[in-house]
């Protein structure tokens, strides 16, 4: 299992970042985290060093989607009982063929543009349902 974000996203950990990756002047690669705003930008050092000790492992990738603004725990607290539901996807990769970092980097950040796109597809729907049935909760989970 790889995490190539390195931690869990919140906006804070986004714009720095994004600013860490100008301050190290790889200026194409905080253009592309500044465009997905959704994700934090992929450390593809360990997710290519990874792909190249184990060349017979399967890929999955694993998004979600829900509880964004779920930040910590004042925020998780003031939102119980949680009655959101939770948006999670996740497919069989087919494994790319990279002979370098580059083409990881690459690679990790069409994948993330895709996931970004889907965070905020759901979230504009979210929006739109909020709107369509004001002070109704949106298809509760049970339970």
């Amino acid at each position: 299992m790889l995490f190539p974000e390195g931690s869990d996203w919140t906006p804070t950990r986004h714009r720095l970042a994004v600013r860490k990756l100008r301050r190290k002047g790889m200026n194409a690669q905080a253009d592309a985290a500044a465009a997905m705003p959704h994700v934090l930008p992929p450390r593809p050092a360990g997710t290519f060093a990874a792909l190249q000790a184990a060349p017979g492992a399967e890929l999955a990738v694993f998004m979600h989607t829900g509880h964004d603004e779920l930040l910590d725990a004042a925020a998780i607290w003031k939102a119980l009982p949680l009655r959101r539901e939770l948006h999670m996807v996740w497919w069989n990769e087919p494994r790319p063929e990279l002979a370098s970092e580059q083409e990881c980097t690459r690679w990790l950040n069409q994948t993330w543009a895709c996931i970004d796109a889907w965070i905020q597809e759901q979230g504009d729907m979210a929006e739109l349902t909020k709107r369509e049935l004001p002070g109704q909760v949106w298809r509760s989970l049970p339970g």
